[in-house]
């Protein structure tokens, strides 16, 4: 199944049902929409070169959706001035559902730089 790109073979079995859940509720037609609307979104590498805030690019290592996602997550991080890359080991597509406690504090740490 289709979870299986998105999560770590790992993965706690709740989490993935949750999302699994979740997926399932949606209606077809605001799915369809969401992802025209995911795939033809603009192109915003201006925007992250010249951000000047600080930049928290978040990639789980096992990542199945994106082919070579923390070679590409670093190239990303490494266009802001004040961008930074976090890896989270043995997360995929959605480090913030399998590893909810590490990205918190990734996204703590992040906040209290804007500070």
């Amino acid at each position: 199944m289709w979870l299986g790109q998105l999560f770590d073979p790992a993965a706690d079995p709740g989490v993935v049902a949750q999302a699994r859940a979740l997926a399932l509720a949606q209606r077809p037609g605001d799915l369809a929409r969401a992802i025209t609307a995911f795939h033809s979104r603009p192109d915003l590498t201006r925007v992250v070169e010249s951000w000047d805030k600080p930049l928290t690019v978040v990639v789980g290592d096992r990542d199945g959706v994106t082919a070579d996602p923390v070679e590409k997550a670093a190239a990303l991080a490494a266009l802001s001035p004040r961008g930074r890359l976090q890896v989270v080991p043995g997360a995929g597509h959605f480090p913030n559902l399998q590893r909810s406690a590490e990205f918190n504090a990734i996204l703590t740490r992040t906040i209290q730089a804007c500070r």
